[in-house]
């Protein structure tokens, strides 16, 4: 699946990186599609000094992220774009979608202390506010 960096940036994007379908993974990979859908909607008219695409690196029969838990990827700063990368388990848990939500809760925490180490401005109140907006639905 191609990246938003590849793409049109949105303010907060979710994107993945799907190791091989499994019966394990499916959970995951339905989660993300579903969040993914429903930030795109809930983004529209805000705005941040920093865009934010939360990848998600779904393990497979195939492939395997080679690290564990959450970390910042590329910054394109022609675009204020940071990418964070999530590894997930082998097995979704019996509800994804919460843990997905709490991933990227999570991820918004590692751009702050990016920021917070680069010397960089981060506003990600916005960004939480399409987070809120996204675990209140179906919740």
């Amino acid at each position: 699946m191609m990246s938003a960096s590849a793409e049109n940036v949105g303010v907060l994007s979710i994107g993945t990186v799907l190791g091989g379908s499994t019966v394990n993974n499916r959970g995951w990979v339905e989660g993300t599609r579903e969040i993914q859908r429903e930030i795109v909607l809930a983004r529209d008219n805000v705005s941040s000094n920093i865009n934010v695409e939360v990848v998600f690196h779904i393990p497979g029969n195939i492939l395997s992220p080679d690290y564990e838990g959450l970390r910042t990827g590329s910054y394109w700063k022609s675009k204020a774009l940071l990418q964070v990368q999530v590894a997930l388990p082998a097995v979704a848990p019996a509800d994804p979608r919460s843990a997905l939500i709490q991933l990227i809760w999570d991820a918004l925490d590692v751009v702050d202390s990016w920021a917070a180490t680069k010397g960089k401005s981060a506003d990600t109140a916005g960004l939480r506010g399409i987070v809120a907006k996204v675990e209140g639905l179906n919740g």
